[in-house]
């Protein structure tokens, strides 16, 4: 409680304590009884964290930290908040371990794994994490309940895990805890099993060098032995991503037998069995399971590690015929675009895509999951500045039926722009690229405090920030070269599309096309802006023009970073000879922004 008196009527200025059941002062950190902490553990009910999170539950604890229901005061959000022992706050090891979960969470920003909000140090010096609060159970507690899964069901699960894994591997970091506790299902838009990844705590990932970083101490093991690698048995240091893969082998096979691949009545058994048993025949326990599934699951267990699937995707394009879907990895825009390019074209062209209604043979309850992608109105026939005539009818370049812009949203009066996390950092990575470090220093001394204060700190992919923050960035990179012909903002643009593109929407750019490309950078715009728009408006059979509008005059840098960014990714989806060129642009005294594509 904070003021008054709590629910017992005695004054706030003391607290029952959770260890001797005495009344101390509010201001001890131990008992002075038992000397153990009053920091952690229902004695944080009621404290706020931070100045503005509210602790109101517990959720778990162990001997590390604990995870507590909390509430954002300002915003009324509930949240979650994993929080290290203050007494563990000197050991820098074990901090910075903890702080490396966060990155690891949140460098991403993928749909399956848990938000990362904020993270900082509490009054005591206690780290914390604050994530989004899910509502659900885990894997773990579902199977201590039903005993075991269908197979379909339970490759629909690991298969959302495995998109979750990809993006982390892609990105360099091992998960290496992976179990059914760290498997969280949620219920979202309709759609029963949502899997939310949990727990980077032990994740290992490569430093700001570029060298590996392992936060473990010599000689010590982490991980939970039963869905423990052999090689992660053997103590091997020379780990790869392919000790998740067999993690979610174990999983598997636990989710559909009910009981794991290989047990001990003490530890040392269990690590025995894990480097030389083999599992039990999984149909002795499932006489149903398909002989093809099983060999998957076994393919995944296999002791070497060249013998088991070499990424998480081709593992989940084994289980989709078992269950796995692959269309539940995609964003809304991805399965609309999807389902599109799918549809045969025969007769006429319809003027607008119908939603897309898409049922799940393996929801449990039979419930079809509707894509967020809406109808749009018709493009106008009017072009506004008279500079780029428009073609009537299918774009030229466009290489099937053509997808609609979606319908303007609402402009956000009296806010200003602001972009997503993952492109400043993404900006950020391509300003650094290159530069040596004392050199970068004294080019980052030139922002203004606040903008160096906030790019020092983590940048969450799923952030928000304001714009004029990336317009100072393009700013000073283009000063420190003297450079006002926008190639260094271009540049940083191209940058941009090589990691964001493979990355965050690498299911679509698999098997994108230029027109395909084209049609979506209205959708790709919405997704990274909070505000403003853009249309692509053909010229000719190899020429586009994009044309944006922010709703504030757009910056001419700012203008130069996106040509860089369509650039590349037309580059990246097969256009050769690509060039791009700033048109107009209303900071210059046009009448509009416009980005002029060409492509051989």
């Amino acid at each position: 409680m904070a003021g008054g008196q709590d629910s017992s009527g005695a004054s706030s200025a003391e607290r029952e304590c959770p260890h001797c059941g005495d009344r101390h002062p509010a201001a001890y950190t131990h008992c002075p009884r038992t000397g153990k902490a009053l920091s952690s553990g229902a004695a944080l009910f009621g404290r706020v964290i931070a100045g503005r999170y509210r602790v109101t539950g517990l959720i778990g604890e162990g001997g590390m930290g604990a995870v507590y229901v909390a509430e954002h005061l300002q915003l009324g959000r509930k949240v979650a908040i994993k929080r290290l022992h203050p007494e563990l706050a000197a050991d820098a090891h074990a901090v910075l371990r903890f702080q490396r979960e966060a990155r690891a969470a949140a460098a991403t920003g993928h749909e399956h794994i848990v938000e990362v909000l904020d993270l900082g140090l509490a009054e005591d010096g206690a780290p914390y994490l604050v994530m989004e609060h899910l509502q659900g159970q885990s894997l773990a507690a579902l199977l201590r309940r039903v005993g075991r899964l269908s197979a379909a069901r339970a490759c629909r699960i690991v298969g959302q895990a495995l998109t979750a894994l990809d993006a982390v591997h892609l990105r360099a970091i091992i998960h290496r805890d992976l179990k059914p506790d760290n498997i969280f299902l949620t219920r979202r838009a309709g759609r029963a099993d949502y899997v939310k990844l949990l727990d980077f705590g032990i994740s290992k990932m490569r430093g700001e060098d570029g060298e590996p970083l392992d936060l473990t101490r010599t000689g010590v093991t982490l991980g939970t032995p039963i869905y423990m690698s052999p090689e992660q048995a053997r103590g091997s240091k020379a780990l790869d991503h392919r000790v998740d893969l067999y993690a979610v082998g174990v999983i598997l096979y636990e989710c559909i037998v009910g009981q794991v691949p290989f047990q001990g009545e003490n530890y040392h058994q269990l690590l025995q069995a894990i480097l030389a048993g083999a599992p039990a025949p999984m149909r002795a326990r499932a006489p149903l399971l398909e002989p093809a599934l099983e060999e998957i699951v076994l393919r995944a267990l296999s002791k070497e590690p060249a013998l088991r699937f070499s990424t998480a995707t081709e593992m989940l394009e084994a289980l989709v015929p078992f269950g796995a879907n692959m269309a539940a990895t995609m964003d809304a825009a991805d399965v609309a675009l999807a389902a599109t390019a799918a549809r045969p074209v025969t007769g006429a062209l319809p003027t607008v895509a119908p939603a897309g209604t898409l049922v799940d043979p393996c929801d449990p309850e039979g419930a079809a999951t509707t894509s967020n992608a809406s109808p749009a109105a018709p493009p106008e026939a009017r072009h506004d500045s008279g500079v780029v005539p428009r073609t009537p009818g299918p774009a030229p370049w466009a290489a099937g039926p053509p997808r609609v812009t979606p319908p303007p949203r609402a402009p956000r009066r009296g806010t200003e722009p602001e972009v997503k996390g993952s492109l400043v950092s993404a900006a950020l990575a391509a300003f650094e690229h290159g530069r040596e470090p004392a050199a970068l220093e004294a080019l980052k001394a030139r922002f203004l405090p606040e903008t160096r204060r906030r790019l020092a700190g983590v940048i969450m992919p799923m952030a928000w920030w304001p714009l004029r923050l990336l317009d100072e960035l393009l700013r000073v990179a283009a000063d420190a070269r003297e450079d006002h012909a926008g190639s260094v903002a271009a540049e940083i643009g191209r940058g941009i599309a090589e990691r964001e593109l493979p990355l965050t929407h690498r299911l679509f750019m698999q098997t994108a096309t230029v027109g395909t490309a084209l049609e979506r950078i209205p959708e790709f715009f919405r997704a990274y802006h909070t505000s403003g728009e853009v249309r692509v408006e053909p010229a000719g059979p190899a020429v586009a023009v994009v044309v944006v509008d922010l709703g504030t005059v757009e910056s001419v840098g700012y203008a130069w970073m996106l040509a860089g960014f369509f650039q590349r990714m037309l580059e990246l989806t097969g256009a050769r000879e690509v060039g791009v060129e700033l048109t107009s642009c209303r900071a210059l005294g046009d009448d509009q922004t416009a980005i002029s594509l060409r492509w051989g």
